[in-house]
């Protein structure tokens, strides 16, 4: 039997298409991670705040600094909140940090955290965030997430003096961002 002279082409080009179906079966894109909206909240002390009557000349005017606040980043030796009011116990915790991570439920318009800047320390404070989550498409492995909107803070003022919302959009592109925080609490001045 003679085999037609075009066959070992045929043969060729057959495998060569094989070759490039395995190959762009192996280039498939990455699928992107599934993540979590999560609230990142940051805390700061109050250093100083202070009149001071300094005055500077500029082009023959004399201006008057009147008010200066300086607030630097506290380093807390061991904070921890434990959330409240919900069926399973939930706790964040950290060592020597100024920023700690706060999920929220989906199911619910408010959640409330206990936080305590230090462990071995007996006052906490009361956290409370009101907010408003909407279903967000990630992919078909991941399904959905959910994003935020962060409506309003409340706290207790046993630790903490104030707070202030930065960000209230939490979605999964800036919460990946470890550097950013969404609220800033301010501790009271220490005596």
């Amino acid at each position: 039997m003679k085999l037609h002279p075009n066959h070992s082409l045929l043969k060729k080009a057959s495998l060569a298409i094989i070759g490039l179906m395995l190959l762009f079966a192996a280039c498939k894109p990455k699928d992107p991670d599934c993540y979590q909206s999560t609230l990142v909240l940051n805390f700061s002390q109050f250093k100083t705040r202070y009149l001071d009557t300094n005055t500077v000349k500029i082009d023959s005017f004399t201006t008057i600094i009147d008010t200066i606040q300086r607030i630097t980043d506290s380093v807390m030796p061991a904070p921890e909140m434990l959330v409240l009011d919900e069926d399973s116990a939930y706790r964040v915790s950290g060592k020597e940090v100024i920023k700690l991570p706060c999920p929220f439920n989906p199911a619910k318009d408010s959640i409330r955290y206990r936080f305590r800047a230090d462990t071995s320390g007996t006052q906490y404070d009361t956290l409370t965030f009101f907010y408003t989550s909407t279903p967000h498409f990630i992919n078909n492995n991941c399904g959905y997430t959910y994003y935020y909107n962060l409506d309003r803070v409340a706290s207790t003022n046993h630790v903490l003096d104030s707070s202030y919302i930065i960000s209230p959009a939490l979605t999964d592109d800036n919460t990946n961002k470890a550097q950013n925080a969404n609220v800033i609490f301010y501790f009271k001045r220490k005596p």
